[in-house]
């Protein structure tokens, strides 16, 4: 939003940035009083970590901000050129981004649009955070009233349906920032606005240990919890993030053994598996409870060939078992008995060999048979997951009024179910009918 110049300031003789914005460039006062707000919040802050902002004013149809200049690069220049950064490194910058953000929270202050392109990089390796343009100061009159305002791969769900934000949004988008410095990509991705609207709000990130399986254990542990879609399971506080994080220097991973590493690419690949298998049921209900069983069959460690009982190794085989295994139109085969000697032994003639549903039962692998749920029927045009299918369909399609009608239909179906009320509050919100979503949010 605006333009800024680096500008030089004859009085105090000091480089510095401004920020204008022309009146008549079709922004309005929405856009003037976003700017005054950015005033008022930067103005107030005093931190090494935080843009310190000089003076604000207007001159001939043109607002304008004089802050400090800060040389240097942005951390989405330094990302798009180094992709992937160890752990020291992004323990330093988080600890100073984390320390302005805490900073402002203390004072009331969310910033709302923390994004690598908002993160500056001193040459010294200082970490400026800049832009307050959409900060909300925390208190009455402050809302947006269903506006949508920062960029939609760092935006936590409630910016998206338009609930309450506060700390823990600015969280949220730092683990977003955490991710793609952990993992070399973005955590949510997609082809436009709406793909990545829907991932923020209805689906998880790809684990970052899958991703990367070298990342430690806690540090994965602290980027699931920063981007928890439900701001009361995500960290209460900059302090508690920056804390967990710090505990990644202190954990030893324990070297893994031969037989762990044999083992390891396996594991992975079940779970990679787990995951495409997961992401592909999601679009067909109807065989969701034959997906449950087919990944506890990829995940279970029970994918081996089990006996029927457990038999000491020196315990030879039974006489009974041998004979039971002889095929039914050969009764007369000689059969080697026990012993370190086998010696030809046959059977005896009048010994009828045991009928087909006589036989022991084969030894299978305890594998669960994808069998369908009979409570779920793909031939129910007009059933509650039938609507909801063609309601995911037409929203994904950006055909954002037949989802609303769908997903209504299948309210009709199930009114207690949330999950249907969230979706129609999203639609509508999408629709411009921002009054009826907030109905739907109650």
């Amino acid at each position: 939003m605006g333009v800024v110049y680096r500008a030089f300031d004859p009085v105090v003789e000091r480089p510095v940035a401004i920020k204008t914005i022309r009146c008549s460039d079709g922004f309005g006062a929405q856009s003037l009083e976003r700017l005054r707000r950015e005033a008022r919040a930067v103005g107030s802050l005093e931190h090494p970590n935080i843009v310190t902002l000089y003076d604000a004013g207007d001159a001939e149809g043109i607002f304008y901000l004089v802050m400090q200049l800060v040389e240097g690069e942005t951390l989405r220049a330094r990302m798009d050129r180094q992709r992937r950064f160890e752990s020291l490194e992004i323990l330093d910058i988080f600890r100073q981004l984390l320390g302005a953000l805490e900073y402002a929270h203390a004072r009331g202050i969310v910033h709302r649009d923390v994004k690598p392109a908002n993160v500056l990089i001193t040459p010294e390796g200082n970490v400026k955070l800049a832009d307050f343009g959409i900060a909300r100061l925390a208190g009455p009159g402050t809302s947006t009233n269903g506006l949508l305002a920062g960029t939609p791969s760092y935006m936590a769900p409630e910016q998206f349906v338009g609930t309450p934000v506060d700390g823990r949004t600015d969280i949220f988008a730092a683990g977003c920032i955490l991710y793609e410095l952990a993992v070399g990509t973005k955590a949510f991705t997609g082809s436009s606005t709406t793909a990545v609207m829907y991932q923020i709000v209805n689906e998880a990130p790809p684990l970052p240990g899958i991703v990367v399986p070298g990342i430690r254990p806690a540090m994965e542990a602290a980027i699931m919890k920063s981007l928890a879609k439900n701001p009361a399971e995500r960290f209460g506080s900059c302090a508690e993030l920056r804390c967990a994080l710090e505990a990644c220097l202190t954990e030893e991973p324990s070297p893994p053994g031969e037989a762990q590493k044999e083992d390891a690419a396996p594991r992975l690949e079940l779970r990679a598996q787990a995951l495409r298998l997961f992401a592909v049921l999601k679009r067909s209900p109807a065989v969701v409870a034959a997906g449950i069983l087919a990944m506890v069959a990829l995940l279970s460690p029970a994918l081996v060939v089990a006996p029927s009982r457990k038999t000491p190794l020196t315990e030879p085989p039974r006489q009974a078992e041998i004979r039971a295994a002889v095929p039914v139109d050969r009764p007369n085969v000689a059969v080697p008995s026990p012993g370190p000697k086998p010696v030809p032994k046959a059977v005896p003639a009048f010994r009828r060999p045991p009928k087909p549903e006589e036989r022991p039962p084969a030894v299978v692998a305890n594998i669960p048979r994808l069998t369908p749920n009979p409570s779920v029927s793909p031939a129910e045009p007009d059933s509650f997951s039938a609507w909801m299918v063609r309601g995911d369909v037409a929203f994904q399609q950006e055909r954002y009024k037949e989802a609303l009608q769908f997903y209504k239909k299948a309210l009709q179906l199930n009114p207690a179910a949330g999950s249907i009320r969230r979706k129609v509050a999203t639609t509508l919100t999408l629709l411009g009918q921002h009054e009826s979503a907030r109905q739907y949010r109650r």
